[in-house]
C-alpha cells in the first residue's frame, strides 16, 4: 500500500498546494484538504489511468473519505491484478 498512497500523494498534492510528502493520509479529502468536486472527478480519472485496470465504481468513491482509505481500496482492487505477478 505505501507505494499506492506515494503515487497518490503525489497527484492530490499540485491539486491543494502541497508537496507530495506533505499530503496527510488521514486527512478527509474534501472537508480537510479543500478538495471540490471538479478535483474529485479529476483525481478519479486519474486514478483510473494510472490504476488501470481498476474502476473507481461510484458507490464506493462515495464511501472513501482519506488517501489511506483510498489505497486501501486500490490495494484491494489490484490485488487479483497483481497476485501472479510476483510467481
Amino acid at each position: 500500500m505505501d507505494d499506492i498512497a506515494r503515487r497518490l500523494q503525489e497527484m492530490i498534492g499540485p491539486k491543494i498546494g502541497f508537496a507530495p510528502a506533505e499530503v496527510p493520509l488521514d486527512s478527509d479529502l474534501m472537508n480537510e484538504l479543500g478538495l471540490d468536486s471538479m478535483d474529485v472527478v479529476s483525481v478519479i480519472t486519474e486514478i483510473e489511468e494510472v490504476f488501470a485496470p481498476v474502476t473507481l465504481r461510484e458507490q464506493d468513491a462515495a464511501k472513501i473519505k482519506t488517501l489511506r482509505q483510498l489505497a486501501a481500496y486500490l490495494t484491494e482492487q489490484l490485488a487479483p491484478h497483481t497476485s501472479g505477478a510476483l510467481a
